[in-house]
């Protein structure tokens, strides 16, 4: 699964290994109960910056680099146990610099430096290229680790700041831009192939999911097996996918219902127990395609309960915002108070959790994940699987990202915090925001979320693609920023869905620049070698499709409603809806298509150019819809 670590293969310049070995956390450490000591408190931490990596060459130290999250359990031991330490303590202050960042509020920073998880500990050069890197580092073996790399670098200095200097050039070339050389491009068709195999021979028959330990669940593998399943006949790939959303929901909270981040085994036991919006969000799509696939009610039972977690836990009314997660543990940000283990708290009842606390909640306010799920529960509504009246929280939600986390410039923040916007302009921020107000204008009609998505698609055009190479970048120049954060990368992921905002952006709105931009960011996910990922085959297929488009016109009515709600439930791979308030004669799309001012109302089905006659009754809208089909009108 590439989303949220799209740069990470590029994170770092490993110039020389650490002689010390981080211990592998295995089995969860144990940590005391009962009130706890001073953690991080007694350590200078710096913020991410220039002024940080100045402050390094001026002193000449390295930097010590803590990429943390404030729902990771290892983190929290390290700060409980290492970085309570005393001889670290002094080290740190006295020999480094040491910075602390906070990975979901800053991915810039965690995507281009995460070395294998949580926590990890890197140290840096002053110009922020990394010359050792580990995670969860023991107290008696970070000194160790600390005084090598020192030595190592003392040492070779010379050869070092050589490569260190050639890091620099590479770094800088990646703002380079060339045209594509289209005649080399992997064809659609190898793509889906090839990552079809992949996932046939990774799957796990007997527990479900793909690949070995740990066990994260891909939803995009579930939707691109699901898809194929139909188009293909193939109901053994339809069995697949259903397997690794039965695996999935092992991982779903017996009592409150959110869905925890993953599994350390392949049977899907020993879950890593934080709950974070984006990864419920996926486990939601994957319940809900499931659900629509094969109409049982388990899956629309997982998804309704994850939908009632997130508005309890991570829904906050007074803001009218989704927060990014809920903690593994009691206690853990909170020195005071005892510590409980995830393990040893959510295996208990509800009654029983309360006595020892509440995990606590980050209620930062992150753009791409707010935007993800609003898509889901937009979906949700659509498909039946909860009241229509739940439709209310993400339009609230994005309206309130519109209104409150853009910049001057129009972009999104990514994290808003106490009033504060953090890391403006990545990409995924635009990408996933953009296709909830298109997800939002398909459910409602308000012309103001098309009008939205087409501000979030200029400026994306204007900041961040590569109109000659084809993509987009991950954030705009900057030619302040520190070491690989300098970096013009092209993130798989969100090139994925930049292309899939622009194609449904085309499809709704028939604009000859959305299409021609979603197909040189597709061009460019095709360039060089081969990569397997079901994201990427799934915009092969989208890139491939004719789509169904619908019209509804008159939704003022309960008649109408009943109409768009018929349209919402067409079972066809690709659709775009519009829906209009009243009748009147006006074009659709742009091709010159026209509806008359009555019937009103009416539901029309169109192709590219023409529309079968209207529809007045929502019970035909389902054979009518496979008449259409099968003559080949889209």
């Amino acid at each position: 699964m590439i989303r949220r670590f799209g740069a990470a293969a590029l994170a770092a310049l490993l110039l020389f290994a650490s002689a010390a070995s981080a211990q592998a956390p295995g089995n969860r450490e144990r940590l005391r109960s009962g009130p706890r000591a001073k953690r991080d408190q007694e350590i200078h931490w710096r913020d991410w910056g220039p002024a940080a990596f100045a402050e390094a060459k001026r002193t000449h130290r390295l930097v010590l680099l803590d990429l943390t999250a404030v729902w990771c359990h290892w983190c929290h031991v390290m700060d409980e146990t290492t970085y309570s330490d005393s001889a670290v303590i002094a080290m740190l202050n006295n020999e480094y610099i040491p910075i602390r960042v906070d990975s979901d509020r800053h991915p810039e920073v965690r995507d281009r430096y995460v070395a294998g998880g949580w926590p990890t500990t890197a140290v840096l050069s002053a110009d922020g290229h990394v010359l050792a890197a580990q995670t969860y580092v023991p107290a008696n073996q970070l000194p160790q680790m600390l005084a090598d790399v020192r030595e190592g670098y003392r040492k070779n200095r010379t050869e070092l700041d050589h490569r260190i200097a050639e890091a620099v050039r590479q770094v800088r070339a990646t703002w380079q831009s060339e045209p594509l050389d289209t005649t080399s491009l992997v064809r659609s068709s190898h793509l889906v192939d090839q990552t079809l195999e992949g996932l046939v021979q990774s799957e796990d028959k007997e527990h479900g999911g793909f690949g070995g330990e740990p066990r994260f669940h891909d939803p995009d593998a579930v939707a691109l097996l699901l898809r194929l399943s139909t188009t293909r006949s193939k109901p053994d790939l339809r069995a697949s996918a259903l397997r690794a959303v039965d695996g999935l929901l092992a991982l779903q909270d017996s009592v409150w219902g959110g869905f925890f981040r993953y599994a350390t085994k392949a049977d899907w036991t020993h879950p890593h127990y934080e709950k974070v919006l984006w990864e419920n969000s996926g486990a939601m799509e994957s319940c809900l395609d499931a659900y629509v696939a094969s109409g049982k009610q388990r899956y629309l039972a997982a998804a309704r309960k994850a939908n009632a977690y997130v508005g309890r836990w991570l829904w906050d009314e007074r803001s009218r915002s989704y927060f990014g997660s809920q903690d593994a543990d009691v206690g853990s940000h909170t020195p005071s108070r005892a510590f409980t283990a995830g393990e040893d708290y959510y295996n208990r009842s509800e009654v029983a959790r309360r006595r020892l606390g509440i995990p606590s909640v980050d209620s930062t306010v992150y753009a791409d994940a707010s935007g993800r799920m609003a898509s889901t529960v937009i979906r949700g509504v659509l498909e039946g699987a909860w009241e229509r009246s739940v439709a209310d929280r993400p339009l609230r939600a994005l309206e309130r990202l519109w209104t409150r986390q853009r910049t001057r410039d129009g972009s999104f923040f990514h994290a808003m915090a106490r009033g504060r916007g953090m890391v403006a302009g990545l990409l995924e921020d635009q990408a996933l925001p953009g296709i909830a107000y298109l997800d939002a204008y398909e459910m409602t009609g308000d012309a103001r979320h098309l009008s939205r998505a087409r501000a979030i698609a200029a400026w994306m055009r204007d900041h961040l693609e590569d109109r000659a190479g084809g993509g987009f970048r991950y954030a705009p120049f900057d030619s302040t920023a520190p070491g690989r954060t300098l970096a013009g990368d092209k993130p798989p992921q969100g090139n994925v869905d930049a292309g899939e905002f622009f194609l449904r952006l085309y499809w709704l709105d028939d604009r000859a620049e959305d299409r021609e931009t979603a197909r040189r960011t597709y061009a460019w996910l095709r360039s060089g070698k081969l990569v397997l990922e079901p994201a990427r085959a799934l915009l092969a297929l989208k890139m491939e499709a004719n789509p169904l488009r619908i019209a509804v016109i008159g939704t003022r009515s309960s008649h109408g409603r009943a109409l768009a709600e018929a349209a919402y439930r067409v079972d066809v791979p690709d659709k775009v809806i519009r829906t209009y308030a009243a009748g009147g004669k006006g074009a659709l799309w742009g091709d010159g298509v026209r509806f008359p001012a009555s019937p009103d109302p009416a539901l029309y089905l169109c192709g590219e150019r023409s529309c079968a006659p209207p529809i007045t009754d929502p019970k035909r809208v389902t054979a009518a819809v496979r008449t259409f089909v099968a003559s080949g009108a889209p």
